[in-house]
């Protein structure tokens, strides 16, 4: 919504939803965000924008904190977990 891109509401519960399916889920949310802020507006810098954001947000998700949550349901240290996810 700060970079003004219309159905940004739309984009980032797609985003959430698609974040479950691993590694291919996140691939997808972001072209289909590209393709979005495509129809709408041609400006390379927006779209980067969008790029950027929903790595700065799947980044701490995906290495923090799904290794927390997974380490304090399985009793694991969520350091090792982080190490376990990332090898």
């Amino acid at each position: 919504m700060l970079l003004g891109i219309h159905y940004a509401i739309l984009l980032g519960i797609l985003t959430g939803i698609l974040n479950q399916i691993p590694y291919i889920g996140i691939i997808v949310a972001i072209l289909l965000s590209i393709a979005s802020t495509l129809t709408g507006v041609a400006d390379v810098s927006i779209i980067a924008g969008v790029v950027l954001v929903n790595v700065i947000v799947l980044l701490p998700d995906a290495n923090v904190l799904v290794p927390i949550v997974v380490s304090t349901r399985v009793k694991m240290n969520a350091f090792i977990s982080i190490l376990l996810i990332n090898l």
